[in-house]
């Protein structure tokens, strides 16, 4: 049997709906491998999918697996100037940066860590809190980013980061667009779409983006506000739902200019 652990991550409310439909999308990658079992949970900790899989063909079935949803790497093998995809952790439990789990399998836990004079630099914003940046940008628990590894102390099992260009290019486009969006972490797109539905708010959206496996974000059109459809489709889907409002950002933005 081979048993993989992987980067992906199932969590919240919706845990439970977000693995089942998943089960469904892993036994189709792998139909026509020779297997016997197929078998997908979660681990405890953060909700990364385990696949357990056996069978004839079970190695090339779990590098499939891998290809699609990465795994998890050891502390030893992160390497600077690397980019790394990750998910925020811990946002608003401590003053000086932010933390990014970038998939470490370790003991104790070992994250990313984009400290606050950073974030600033990378924003191009001055002395706000990390509270509060995170509040103008959407910084917020599970948001899928992109790092940069700068620096990594072995003693102390640390690791240092930045934000991507590329993260950080999403993070200003938004906040120049006129359009304000609607983040959604941890649920399927189904519910999401199904939602607009029954609400009669699919004409509200212009369109959907994906971030992550069961992170999305609404974009509004230029005639709906964002507190007002949260208000409409929250109920209907009991996850985090976040606004991110252009002129926010740009309240940041335009004092330090």
């Amino acid at each position: 049997m081979k048993r993989v652990l992987l980067r992906a991550r199932v969590y919240g409310p919706l845990q439970r709906q977000l693995l089942a439909s998943l089960r469904p999308v892993v036994r189709g990658m792998l139909s026509d491998l020779d297997l016997q079992r197929v078998n997908l949970t979660a681990e405890r900790r953060r909700g990364r999918l385990v696949v357990e899989v056996h069978g004839t063909d079970e190695e090339f079935a779990a590098n499939l697996i891998v290809t699609e949803f990465g795994t998890t790497i050891p502390f030893d093998s992160v390497r600077v100037d690397d980019l790394y995809p990750g998910q925020l952790v811990d946002v608003g439990k401590i003053g000086y940066g932010v933390y990014v789990d970038i998939g470490i399998d370790a003991q104790p836990r070992v994250d990313a860590l984009v400290p606050l004079y950073r974030v600033r630099r990378q924003l191009g914003i001055g002395r706000e809190s990390i509270r509060r940046i995170s509040s103008a940008f959407a910084l917020v628990e599970n948001l899928p980013v992109e790092v940069h590894i700068d620096d990594i102390n072995p003693s102390t099992s640390s690791i240092g980061a930045a934000f991507s260009e590329r993260f950080v290019s999403r993070l200003l486009s938004w906040s120049s667009d006129d359009h304000e969006r609607l983040l959604i972490l941890g649920a399927p797109l189904s519910l999401i779409e199904e939602t607009l539905r029954r609400t009669h708010h699919t004409t509200d959206v212009y369109k959907t983006e994906r971030l992550g496996q069961f992170e999305f974000t609404l974009v509004c059109k230029r005639s709906t506000h964002a507190s007002g459809l949260l208000a409409a489709i929250g109920p209907h889907i009991p996850v985090p739902i976040h606004l991110f409002l252009p002129h926010k950002a740009q309240e940041l933005l335009l004092h330090e200019t």
